[in-house]
């Protein structure tokens, strides 16, 4: 194999396409493969059997992945941020510091959520609810964003948890005035 070839492919990949952290296997992946015997689809597969199932990256960032119904919580963030869905769905980004906005925006552009709801995620408390890890514990609660009249749409989604090793509180944070 050319390694300019290589270069080149991952370069497009990173600078010419919107879509250069998907799932694919690059150029230099099928040569180490095809070489030395390792695939990444099959590294991968083992740790999504750990992980849950990997979605993909919070906008490209490889430090910041995000997982389906984690089974076991090491390895992620105190604090981290997800999202469960009212069919009881986890999204769990591994990394503390993404916010909700950029987590959903990475689940729009997977075509998971509806084009246009990220801006506005907790409009939506029917449909999903933002939450977050509290400390280093398996208890999670909802974002902030949530207003007194999401309690039920909050309380139904956590009722729906498919992540039975996990605990959601239905919190809702009293605003002043």
């Amino acid at each position: 194999m050319d390694i300019l070839k290589i270069i080149r492919e991952e370069f497009q990949r990173v600078y010419e396409n919107d879509d250069w952290y998907n799932d694919e296997e690059s150029l230099a992946d099928k040569m180490l493969n095809q070489r030395f015997g390792i695939s990444t689809q099959e590294k991968q597969q083992t740790f999504d059997n750990q992980q849950g199932k990997f979605v993909g990256y919070v906008g490209g960032d490889k430090s910041q992945p995000i997982y389906l119904n984690p089974k076991s919580l090491e390895g992620f963030d105190d604090k981290c941020r997800g999202a469960i869905f009212a069919n009881g769905d986890l999204y769990l980004s591994k990394s503390s510091e993404v916010y909700h906005y950029r987590l959903f925006l990475a689940l729009e552009q997977r075509n998971i959520i509806a084009n246009g709801e990220a801006v506005h995620y907790s409009n939506f408390p029917d449909k999903y609810i933002a939450v977050a890890r509290k400390g280093n514990s398996n208890v999670f609660i909802p974002s902030e964003n949530y207003k007194d009249d999401s309690y039920d749409y909050i309380v139904n989604v956590f009722n729906n948890n498919k992540n039975h090793n996990l605990v959601f509180k239905p919190l809702i944070y009293k605003r002043e005035g």
